[in-house]
C-alpha cells in the first residue's frame, strides 16, 4: 500500500523545490535541513514510482511526471484544506434544524448544487424562496434563520453578513445586424424603435433595472411588464424587444442564446450583490458551510457550464 505520497506538507515542500530549482536553497526557504527537503522528495518518488526531478543538471528540472505534480499540486492543496474544512463546518453543525430563504435567482441556479450537503448538515432543512426584500423580512421577523438576498442586514441586531457573489445587469438585444457593434451607445439609437420589456412593479428587479434604465437617457419608449423571464428572451429572440437581465438569471434561458446580443454596461451602478445573513453565533458554522459551497458552485461548477453553454456570461458573475 503506498505510504501517503501525496500529503500536503509534501507537496508544499516539492512546489518550493520546483520553484527554486535546488533543494539547498527550498531548505532555506522552508526552515528545514537539506536532507531533510532530499527525504521527502525520495520519499513521494517511491511511493509514486516515477521521478519527479532530472537531477543530473542545475537547476533540477521537472520530469514529465514531476510537471503533472507541479500544474496541478496548488489546486489539490486547495481542495483537500476546502474538504477539511468543510468536514468540519459539517461536523459542527450537528443535528441544527435550520429554516432557510433565498431570492428566486438563488433557488434555480444554485441551491441544487449544495442541496445534498444541507440535507446531510441539518437535522430537519426548512427552504422558501421569493424576492430579497421578503426574504430578508422573513429573517427580521425570525421566521427564518438564513437568509440568501441581495440585502446586507448589517443595521439589524444580532444579524451577521458576508458577501457571497455578485452580477451584472446586461443589456439584452436581438442579435440582429441593426445592433450590430458591442457598445451600449453603438446599440442605442436602435432601442427607441423597440419595446422595453420588464419586470413586473412589485419585483425587486423592477427598482434595480429602471434606475439603470433611466442611465440610457432615452426618449420615452413604450415599457410593457412581463413576468416571465423564458418569455422575454423568447420574444427578444424573435427581435421584438429588449431588456435589462442580471446575467444569473439569463442562464436558464439558455436556449435562446444564439439569438441574443449581451452588452455590458462597464459601471458598477449596473451590479449588485448578493450577501449571507444570520442569526447570531449559532448558526456560523452552517452558514459558513454554505457560503463555501456555494461559491464551489459557481467556481467549479457553474461557471464551466458557462464556459461551455453560455461563454457571454463569463466574467460577469463572480464570487466575493
Amino acid at each position: 500500500m503506498l505510504d501517503s505520497p501525496l500529503e500536503i506538507s509534501s507537496i508544499k515542500i516539492f512546489l518550493e523545490v520546483a520553484a527554486d530549482g535546488s533543494m539547498t536553497r527550498a531548505a532555506e526557504t522552508l526552515g528545514l535541513t537539506q536532507p531533510a527537503i532530499s527525504s521527502v522528495i525520495k520519499k513521494m518518488e517511491m511511493n509514486l514510482g516515477v521521478e519527479l526531478f532530472t537531477r543530473e543538471t542545475r537547476p533540477m528540472r521537472l520530469t514529465k511526471a514531476g510537471r503533472a505534480l507541479y500544474n496541478r499540486g496548488p489546486c489539490l492543496i486547495k481542495e483537500i484544506t476546502r474538504l477539511a474544512e468543510n468536514i468540519s463546518l459539517a461536523g459542527s453543525c450537528g443535528d441544527l434544524d435550520l429554516r432557510m430563504g433565498c431570492s428566486d435567482g438563488i433557488a434555480a441556479n444554485l441551491i441544487p448544487y449544495v442541496f445534498e450537503d444541507l440535507r446531510k448538515a441539518t437535522e430537519s432543512l426548512f427552504i422558501t424562496s421569493g424576492t430579497s426584500p421578503y426574504v430578508a423580512d422573513l429573517l427580521k421577523k425570525k421566521a427564518i434563520d438564513i437568509a440568501l438576498c441581495t440585502d446586507p442586514l448589517t443595521k439589524e441586531k444580532n444579524i451577521l453578513s458576508a458577501p457571497l457573489f455578485s452580477e451584472e445587469f446586461l443589456l439584452v438585444v436581438p442579435n440582429r445586424p441593426e445592433f450590430k457593434g458591442g457598445s451600449i451607445e453603438a446599440v442605442k439609437p436602435n432601442l427607441e424603435n423597440l419595446p422595453f420589456l420588464g419586470f413586473p412593479p412589485d419585483t425587486m428587479d423592477f427598482f434595480q433595472v429602471e434606475r439603470i434604465y433611466r442611465t440610457l437617457g432615452l426618449k420615452e419608449t413604450r415599457k410593457i411588464s412581463f413576468g416571465s423571464k423564458s418569455g422575454m428572451m423568447d420574444i427578444i429572440s424573435q427581435g421584438n424587444g429588449w431588456s435589462i437581465q442580471p446575467a444569473l438569471a439569463l442562464w436558464s434561458t439558455r436556449l435562446f442564446k444564439n439569438n441574443l446580443k449581451l452588452i455590458p454596461f462597464m459601471t458598477n451602478k449596473a451590479t449588485r450583490t448578493f450577501f449571507i445573513n444570520y442569526y447570531d453565533e449559532i448558526y456560523s458554522p452552517i452558514a459558513e458551510l454554505l457560503a463555501g459551497e456555494i461559491k464551489n458552485a459557481l467556481t467549479e461548477k457553474l461557471f464551466y457550464s458557462f464556459e461551455k453553454e453560455f461563454p457571454e456570461l463569463l466574467g460577469h458573475v463572480y464570487v466575493r
